[in-house]
């Protein structure tokens, strides 16, 4: 059975789709409208959700309907009670009862009636463990669905609880033990058709409680990121050596913990190295969320700028001479490095991350494990114009074979949609 409607279920605001889930929920849905599928999106927002006339067109690119679902004051007071009352009776981790409120689940049901009557062949595709409290809604609505975990927040929290201190590391090894008995102890929903998440280390976190029902064929699908690379001849015409000598970037979601680590490792041993080799550099911070720490400290330092929550990441990267992927933990594949090769900026990455990613050396791109070979590699890019174009063009051809969303989501509908 070929599904001709794909319902998107985003416990967040699909706007801006810089990362994660909604980052994958809007590109998806996009090459999926391109193909003739009927794009849904049924979202979730706090209080308010404000949007501009042209946010909103470019939502309407890629979905033909959209249902956002407000969680109000009451709905936040339920869900907190839910929440105490789990930390003491019950076993389930926090961010599965994100949608614990009743008004919400109702919200929700009367929305999934009225799709499914107006729509042959329903397929839902639910993003995050934080949509658990609608599985079972949309299984006893006989609607075939997937479960998009992004990522294990297992390892997530893995990450979180080794650098983490005091009270914070009490509650992430709680947290970390509920999440771990969750992911592998996932129920088997009758219309339940596959478990998906970014790389096959993820989906490795993921398994079935045993039950009568546990010779199912669910699929476990490894879905990597996608991304729409620069045309050749645009990255020619844009002579970045001249313009943007010494503009170096380091972008992505300023509130998650690898991030946050590489930030550090950036700002405090980096960054003071560069400067005592006098190379001339101006770096650019950008990205969602940073914390007010991290607001002063770079306040503090000369040739930095912060540049928090974008509304045009493209135009960042291409203001870019190269982008830096200092990335020691964390389990996925960098958006960060694929977004910046896709744009044709260069990179200097961490070895970690470019195996997720298969990248290699001098080739596509440069990698360094410390302060001495990224600041190398930074110097190399700078003194040979020759390798800074070598690396663009190439590192461009890799990821427009390897992660263009055409090819991503043509696997997609392949193994999940049919």
């Amino acid at each position: 059975m070929s599904f001709n409607t794909i319902v998107s279920i985003l416990p967040r605001p699909i706007w801006p789709p810089y990362a994660g889930q909604s980052r994958l929920c809007f590109f998806r849905s996009l090459e999926l409208k391109k193909r003739g599928l009927k794009t849904i999106l049924i979202e979730f927002y706090f209080f308010e959700n404000k949007r501009s006339k042209k946010q909103n067109k470019e939502i309407s690119k890629a979905f033909n309907e959209v249902y956002s679902i407000k969680i109000s004051f009451l709905d936040c007071i339920l869900i907190f009670f839910i929440l105490c009352g789990n930390l003491f009776f019950k076993s389930k981790p926090l961010q599965s009862l994100f949608l614990s409120s009743e008004f919400l689940l109702r919200k929700f049901k009367r929305i999934m009636k009225n799709i499914k009557k107006n729509n042959k062949k329903v397929f839902v595709h639910c993003y995050s463990i934080r949509s658990y409290r609608l599985w079972e809604l949309i299984s006893s609505l006989s609607i075939n669905f997937s479960l998009d975990f992004v990522d294990s927040m297992t390892l997530n929290l893995q990450n979180k609880l080794y650098y983490s201190k005091f009270f914070s590391k009490i509650f992430f090894k709680y947290e970390l033990k509920k999440t771990t008995y969750f992911e592998r102890n996932l129920i088997q929903y009758k219309f339940l058709k596959s478990i998906i998440a970014v790389t096959k280390k993820d989906l490795d976190y993921f398994s079935f409680k045993k039950n009568k029902m546990q010779n199912r064929n669910i699929k476990y699908i490894e879905s990597g990121i996608g991304i729409n690379p620069m045309k050749y001849e645009l990255i020619k015409s844009k002579k970045r050596f001249e313009k943007n000598f010494g503009n170096i970037l380091f972008f992505g979601s300023l509130s998650y913990e690898p991030n946050i680590v590489a930030l550090n490792f950036l700002l405090e041993e980096l960054i003071p190295y560069l400067n005592l080799m006098n190379l001339n550099c101006r770096f650019k911070i950008a990205g969602r969320n940073p914390r007010k720490s991290l607001i002063k400290k770079i306040e503090l330092m000369e040739n930095v700028q912060l540049m928090a929550n974008p509304l045009n990441m493209e135009k960042i990267i291409d203001d870019s001479f190269i982008s830096l992927v200092p990335i020691f933990s964390g389990s996925g594949q960098q958006y960060k490095a694929v977004e910046s090769l896709s744009r044709g900026v260069p990179i200097v990455i961490s070895k970690k991350a470019a195996k997720a990613l298969s990248l290699r050396d001098r080739s596509h791109c440069l990698i360094a494990n410390n302060i001495e070979e990224f600041a190398y590699a930074i110097k190399s890019y700078m003194h040979s114009e020759k390798l800074y174009k070598s690396i663009s063009l190439n590192g461009l051809d890799y990821v427009n074979n390897q992660f263009s969303w055409k090819s991503k989501v043509k696997d997609l509908i392949q193994k999940v949609y049919i």
